[in-house]
């Protein structure tokens, strides 16, 4: 009799649970840059159609955050209302200023090993530096590549505060909005991709976002995200976003020069040697100009705009709205976020870590509870149909098939941590070892770039400010010197350094308050 129940609770999960992941719609919300974009997603077949679409400014005068909050929450509660969003389900994305993005390397590890080394902590303690306590971060992981020959494997972890989650699921909350899904701008910017059909394991894509807030390339070599901050100063951004191009041919020549470094130490980094096509996103009402001038800057690449729904049906009831927008990049960001459609209930799973980043706290009983709701609920209204006359006998079975379903999974979970509590001794030795492994390996080459304390050496009319080190992305030194030819001096001796592969100036500029004090920005790339 049980075998009998547990097949067919087999067969009715796997009948309905498809069916019902594709019928619930899942709204792109992106509401930065004082602007709030919504988009619904369906699948026709293999294709996708751009079902619903509503956009509206807000007022770029209100910097207050309260009073922003505010305006936000009344703009999308009436986008919703306008425009008859059937859903209250929506993924959403994060700044990428406020996320933590990094492919860390460790030993190889066995599933329950490393299962267990996430559990408690001490992989990322081991392996990740975090502002403040691990506890206050909300944390998406997944294993990227393993390397048997060098007895390493790549993880890819990404982390935010749960107080800036909180923050942006509450105000979404307060509009009327259930979040399912919490991205990272950059990758819901990539998302696009699947809109375009099945992508090679290989597959190189880069997009660049020039926002003004939001200054990024992101670059990602299959399943490894490479992503490199563009600086932008305030006055800059400030001139930029109010269209005032005369004689700001400087501000593109530096900006173009960063993004030439970042290309050049993702090449490094990755072992590429180019890149057939940069997409360019921009949330600005003047991006076609911006991209005009960084194409101009930097004519030894091909740069496209990021049209996001070149691959995408757009019903004839929409297509004046989309047309509206000149910018067709803006809708980029909240249409990536509605592919997450197909995997919000757990039937698709994407080998891609990058496509399925979620950081919403307690994301996994969030999900699983929605989706018995859904199961049940589509469940029901079949059985109903096909047994009318009988609805007493229907709602009874919805509530046993709850109940079993309930009870399956909570054996299955005791089962699993009765087995791994019988392996706690043998794996903890084990993870030890592999563990102090690693320690050691680090300490090593930070041994190297400590190395670096030569610098005490310069001449006293070269002062040092600032010095970042880094692993996976350029260094910087920061030198101050009455006069700026000391600069390139120091530039040379470091190429000379071992453990250095390049180094370049970036830029000279005066140091604020002090006339006769010039600032050298220094890149290095560090072996």
């Amino acid at each position: 009799m049980m075998d009998f129940n547990n097949g067919l609770i087999a067969k009715f999960k796997e009948k309905f649970s498809k069916k019902a992941a594709d019928q619930i719609p899942v709204l792109g919300i992106d509401f930065s840059h004082h602007y709030v974009r919504i988009s619904q997603l369906d699948k026709s077949g293999e294709s996708w159609v751009l079902s619903k679409f509503a956009s509206r400014a807000i007022e770029s005068s209100i910097k207050d955050t309260e009073a922003l909050e505010i305006e936000q929450v009344r703009v999308i509660q009436q986008l919703l209302k306008e425009n008859k969003f059937n859903t209250d389900k929506c993924a959403v994305s994060l700044p990428i200023t406020a996320a933590i993005v990094k492919v860390v390397k460790i030993p190889l590890l066995k599933d329950f090993e490393l299962k267990q080394a996430v559990e408690n902590g001490s992989l990322w303690e081991s392996t990740i530096q975090l502002p403040s306590e691990l506890s206050e971060y909300s944390v998406f992981w997944q294993v990227v590549s393993k390397n048997e020959a060098k007895n390493e494997m790549s993880i890819l972890f990404v982390a935010s505060k749960k107080s800036e989650i909180d923050n942006t699921v509450e105000l979404l909350s307060r509009a009327g909005l259930d979040a399912l899904v919490v991205d990272v701008r950059c990758f819901a910017l990539r998302n696009i991709l699947r809109t375009r059909g099945e992508q090679a394991p290989n597959q190189l894509n880069a997009f660049l976002e020039l926002s003004g807030d939001e200054n990024y390339l992101v670059i990602v070599d299959g399943n490894l995200p490479f992503i490199y901050d563009i600086f932008l100063s305030e006055d800059d951004n400030q001139l930029i976003q109010l269209g005032q191009f005369d004689n700001l041919d400087y501000v593109f020549t530096r900006l173009s020069d960063q993004i030439r470094a970042a290309i050049q130490s993702f090449f490094i980094q990755s072992g590429r040697n180019t890149i057939n096509v940069i997409e360019f996103a921009s949330s600005l009402s003047n991006a076609d100009l911006v991209l005009t001038k960084i194409k101009q800057a930097m004519p030894d690449f091909k740069i496209e705009i990021l049209d996001p729904i070149k691959t995408i049906l757009v019903p004839e009831n929409l297509k004046a709205n989309i047309q509206a927008d000149k910018n067709k990049s803006s809708k980029a960001v909240s249409i990536g976020l509605a592919s997450r459609r197909l995997d919000v209930f757990g039937y698709y799973k994407f080998v891609t870590a990058v496509s399925n980043i979620n950081l919403l706290p307690n994301r996994e009983e969030r999900l699983d509870q929605q989706k018995r709701k859904v199961v049940i609920s589509d469940s029901a209204k079949k059985i109903g149909i096909l047994f009318s006359a009988i609805g007493i006998f229907v709602f009874t079975l919805s509530v046993v098939f709850s109940f079993m379903f309930s009870y399956s999974d909570k054996v299955t979970e005791l089962t699993k941590k009765y087995q791994e509590l019988e392996q706690k001794k043998t794996l903890v030795d084990t993870q030890l070892t592999n563990m102090q492994s690693f320690i050691n390996q680090r300490a090593a080459r930070n041994e190297r770039i400590l190395g670096l304390r030569f610098l005490n050496g310069l001449p006293r009319s070269v002062m040092v400010k600032e010095l970042k080190l880094n692993y996976e992305t350029p260094s910087v030194l920061i030198l101050m010197a009455k006069d700026a030819s000391q600069f390139s001096n120091v530039v040379a001796l470091l190429n000379k350094h071992p453990d250095i592969s390049a180094a370049k100036l970036e830029g000279i500029e005066l140091e604020s308050g002090k006339r006769d004090q010039q600032l050298g920005k220094i890149v290095m790339v560090l072996k």
